[in-house]
C-alpha cells in the first residue's frame, strides 16, 4: 500500500511545499502523483468568481476564523499564503500552501497544498483539509 502524507490540486506542478524553514520548490514523483491521482480523484484547483485580491482576503478571513490554523508567510509578489495547521489530538504540524492564479480581472483559481511534517501517512487528513477549504471558500 501506498502511503500518502502531501496532497495538492495541482499534481503536476503542485505549489511549494512549506516547512519549518519556509517555502521550498518540491514537484511530486511521478508514482506519487499516479497514486494521489486514484486515490483522491476529485481534487481539482478552486476556481472563485472574484478578483485574485478577493479571493486571497477570503482565504486570510477563512484562516483566521480557525484557532488551529496560524498563517506563517503572505508573499504578495507571487500570491501565495503558507500557513500551518496543529493537528488536534497529537499537536502535529501540518503545511499548507494556497497560491492564487488570476484567470481574469474577476476569476481566480487557487492551488492548495497540504502536507504532513512528521510521519509517512496522514489517515487522508491532508485531503479532508482540502476539501474542507474548498467548501467553505465555495460557500463564502
Amino acid at each position: 500500500m501506498y502511503l500518502i502524507n502531501d496532497v495538492a490540486t495541482d499534481l503536476t506542478q503542485p505549489p511549494p511545499k512549506g516547512g519549518k524553514g519556509g517555502l521550498s520548490a518540491e514537484p511530486y514523483s511521478k508514482e506519487h502523483q499516479s497514486q494521489v491521482a486514484k486515490k483522491f480523484s476529485d481534487l481539482r484547483p478552486i476556481v472563485l468568481s472574484v478578483s485574485i485580491d478577493q479571493a486571497i482576503k477570503k482565504v486570510v478571513q477563512l484562516i483566521s476564523k480557525e484557532s488551529s490554523v496560524e498563517i506563517q508567510s503572505q508573499d504578495k509578489q507571487k500570491k501565495m499564503i503558507h500557513a500551518v495547521a496543529t493537528t488536534f489530538l497529537l499537536r502535529f504540524k501540518d503545511d499548507i500552501v494556497f497560491r492564487f492564479v488570476a484567470i481574469s480581472a474577476k476569476q481566480t483559481k487557487i492551488d492548495i497544498r497540504s502536507s504532513s511534517r512528521v510521519g509517512r501517512s496522514d489517515f487522508d487528513a491532508n485531503y479532508k483539509r482540502i476539501k474542507e477549504l474548498e467548501k467553505a471558500l465555495m460557500a463564502s
